[in-house]
Order: structure tokens, then C-alpha cells, then sequence
């Protein structure tokens, strides 16, 4: 598998991906600062989810794409990204799937895939964000990345590794078992790990400390998030 980089305000991710396509996913959750949104838009396609539009709009740029059911955006940035050349697909409140399924359920497969304005706000609102990008994951076997200028997590499945060199000093790293079984290795944190077993029933892996330049991780089985925190807390 090639492998890429993928620059980010906080420091470079180093990831094994095949992708075609790099795409910029904006969603509604925790605002993303505009310097940071900036900074990572790059050379992306970007899609946008409801109030996406607004975070997207305020940084000077327009999505290719937005889908939402206009709940908890500008109508008048919809008007405007219309006018404007973006794709434009609305839904009623009353459905099953969330802007965010509905979106990624439309995406191109094998893409490096960072989605921001996913964190931040409600609990359920995050564990649907998480576990849909997830399925989007597997299913189009594309490589995903959750970020923002507070907290980055990508998601690496068996035989996946990533390596983050800071620009930034993280707080906080953690890996967190998205299987029921995971076997994973750490490398340049103050308790390293190889080959060791994580239990979803047991997320031990968490609040470790980088002692290095580059933190590097290898999912040798199952599938994990690679969490990088930039703003502390309990």
C-alpha cells in the first residue's frame, strides 16, 4: 500500500493509504477556527452538511456539494452556494439516516477523506458521526481522519499504520478499540505498546503521552482510532 501525508495546522500525518481522491468533508458539529479550516481545505474537494455550508461560507470557499435538511443553517448560504455552482441536495427533518449518513453514503470510494466539524456538542451526535465514517471506511475502503484544531482521530484498520509528526505538542494520545479484539503497537509515547491486545471491553490505551517527534502506530488487527488531543482536560 503508498502512503501519503497529510498536513495539518497541528503537525504531518503520515498514513498508508491508495486513494484517488482527497476530499474535505465539513460538517455542523464544533465550528472549526477559519485559520485551521483554511489551512486544511488545500488541494481537497469539499463537501459540506448543513451548517457545514456556514462554516464553509465564513472561510471564503464554496463545496462542491452540500446535503442537509436546512435545520440549522443560513437559508440564505444555500441560496448562495447554489447561485454559485454547488450541488445542493435538501431532505426533510423527518428521516432515518443523518445529513452526515446521507452524504458519506454518496462519496467516491478509496478517498483520503478528512472530515472536520465533526466534534464538540452532543454524545450521540458524535458516536453516530464516528461509527458512520466508519462504514464509510470499510465499505469504500478509503481512509478517514476527524479533525479540527482541538482534537484529530484516524480510524486504522488491520494492517493500517500511522505516523504524526508534531508541529504542535498533543496532550494527550490515546487508541481507542473500535473492534470487540484489536492488536496494536505504539511507538514514541511514554508507555509504548507492541502487539499488544486492546478489548472494546477494556479501553486501556488511553491518556499516554508523546516523549518523541514522531508517535507512530500499527493496527495489526481489528480497527482503532488513533487519538491526538491539543487542548487537555479531564
Amino acid at each position: 500500500m503508498d502512503s501519503v501525508e497529510v498536513k495539518l495546522p497541528q503537525g504531518i500525518l503520515q498514513l498508508t493509504s491508495c486513494h484517488k481522491n482527497k476530499i474535505l468533508l465539513v460538517a455542523g458539529g464544533r465550528k472549526p477556527e477559519m485559520p485551521w479550516l483554511k489551512f486544511t481545505k488545500s488541494d481537497n474537494t469539499v463537501y459540506a452538511v448543513d451548517r457545514g455550508l456556514d462554516y464553509c461560507l465564513e472561510a471564503n470557499f464554496f463545496p462542491k456539494m452540500v446535503y442537509g435538511d436546512k435545520d440549522s443553517s443560513d437559508p440564505i448560504n444555500w441560496l448562495k452556494a447554489e447561485k454559485a455552482g454547488t450541488e445542493c441536495i435538501s431532505f426533510l427533518p423527518a428521516k432515518d439516516d443523518t445529513d452526515l449518513q446521507l452524504l458519506v453514503g454518496d462519496l467516491p470510494s478509496e478517498s483520503l477523506l478528512t472530515a472536520t466539524g465533526v466534534w464538540g456538542g452532543r454524545a450521540d451526535h458524535l458516536y453516530a458521526n464516528i461509527f458512520s465514517l466508519l462504514a464509510y471506511k470499510e465499505k469504500k475502503k478509503s481512509q478517514v481522519i476527524l479533525a479540527d484544531q482541538q482534537e484529530i482521530m484516524v480510524l486504522l484498520s488491520a494492517g493500517e499504520e500511522a505516523t504524526f509528526i508534531q508541529s504542535e505538542k498533543a496532550l494527550v494520545v490515546s487508541l481507542l478499540p473500535l473492534n470487540d479484539i484489536n492488536q496494536v503497537s505504539i511507538t514514541g509515547v511514554r508507555w509504548p505498546l507492541i502487539k499488544a491486545t486492546l478489548q472494546k471491553s477494556k479501553p486501556y490505551a488511553i491518556s499516554n503521552e508523546i516523549e518523541e517527534s514522531k508517535v507512530k502506530v500499527t493496527c495489526h488487527s481489528g480497527c482503532i482510532g488513533f487519538y491526538l488531543n491539543f487542548e487537555g482536560g479531564e
